[in-house]
């Protein structure tokens, strides 16, 4: 009965996928609130042709019609590497932003004094 059914899922692309198995999962990372989660996946299409990265994630807030709450949201890999890729860039900026902030409040705290 399982080759039947797995050949009737894998028939779809989203079936394929969503039904897949996860080959590695991270660790959840917290949002602000203390319900909020994000979790980073790696899953296999039930017929093994392909590999995707997913995103579990449960946000601080919601609003709109997007559905649940708990959503997931799968990409292949080269979507994926220009995801980091766009993380890795805002990583940066957020440093160089902060430090550029502390910077000129000690600068203005120096002028004060």
């Amino acid at each position: 009965m399982w080759p039947i059914f797995k050949t009737l899922l894998s028939g779809s692309k989203l079936l394929n996928v969503t039904a897949g198995e996860i080959v590695l999962a991270t660790s959840q990372e917290s949002g602000v609130s203390r319900h909020s989660f994000f979790e980073w996946r790696v899953k296999e299409s039930i017929d093994k042709s392909d590999v995707f990265i997913a995103v579990k994630m449960r946000p601080d807030s919601y609003a709109g019609p997007e559905g649940s709450v708990k959503n997931y949201i799968n990409f292949d890999v080269d979507t994926a590497i220009r995801l980091r890729d766009s993380l890795n860039e805002c990583i940066e900026f957020a440093r160089k932003y902060q430090e550029a902030r502390v910077g000129a409040s000690d600068s203005n705290a120096n002028e004060i004094a």
